[in-house]
């Protein structure tokens, strides 16, 4: 009838202010999960529109039964997507695979996290930009949270040549590395090696920030480069 659609359309146009309203509430409070919850909102008050017209309306049980057919019916054909996508939120949120300000990986996408709302996540991918990614097709692969390491693993490849105090190099190189604030002392390691008939020194290092080991590894890699050409076996031009 015309006073259910019009509850139903009442209804809709209220669950964008009570999202908005969940929005900027979880938001002074906190940064996690504030789309998905905002959204969850949103459609909660939908359905309690549309159950609040049949009561209001007193629809014949016949009637409501066939329109419940019909509903889920539609939800199975043409929301079949956006329903996985709800269950690919809630096992991101309920499994805690990861949160807002994390940094993630799966497939060919990684970046830094920005929102996880009812049907999707928002991601900052450099160079791309802004990318949104359903969750279904999230969940359904393999999942890295980078945030959750303790170190991400980095290695240099140094090259040298000519006669040099090989032991005493070793360990001033570790001695540049166990001084880095950005690296795990301990687990950072130093080898010798021969690789297609150089002599190389193989740094792994174990940096603490993932979002920082590029500059870490840099920063690294200068003051042993410094250090071996004042011992004159390795040349940088």
């Amino acid at each position: 009838s015309v006073i259910v659609i019009g509850i139903v359309v009442v209804s809709i146009f209220l669950s964008y202010g009570t999202k908005e309203l969940v929005r900027r509430i979880l938001s002074k409070f906190t940064g996690s999960y504030v789309g998905f919850a905002a959204n969850a909102t949103q459609l909660i008050t939908i359905l309690v529109g549309f159950i609040a017209a049949i009561k209001i309306t007193n629809i014949d049980s016949t009637i409501l039964l066939a329109m419940l057919a019909i509903v889920t019916a539609g939800i199975s054909l043409a929301l079949d997507q956006s329903v996985k996508d709800v269950i690919g939120g809630i096992k991101i949120i309920l499994f805690k695979y990861y949160k807002i300000g994390e940094y993630v990986s799966f497939d060919d996408i990684k970046g830094l996290v920005l929102d996880i709302n009812l049907f999707s996540t928002s991601l900052n991918v450099q160079p791309k930009g802004l990318v949104v990614v359903a969750n279904s097709k999230i969940v359904d692969g393999v999942i890295t949270n980078h945030s959750r390491l303790d170190s991400v693993r980095f290695f240099l490849l140094i090259p040298v040549c000519g006669k040099h105090e090989r032991l005493e190099t070793l360990s001033k190189i570790n001695q540049i590395i166990e001084s880095h604030p950005g690296t795990m002392n301990g687990e950072s390691k130093v080898f010798h090696l021969w690789i297609d008939g150089a002599e190389t020194y193989r740094i792994q290092l174990e940096i603490l920030d993932y979002d920082k080991r590029e500059a870490v590894a840099t920063d690294i890699s200068i003051k042993v480069t410094e250090l071996l050409e004042s011992d004159g076996i390795i040349n940088a031009s």
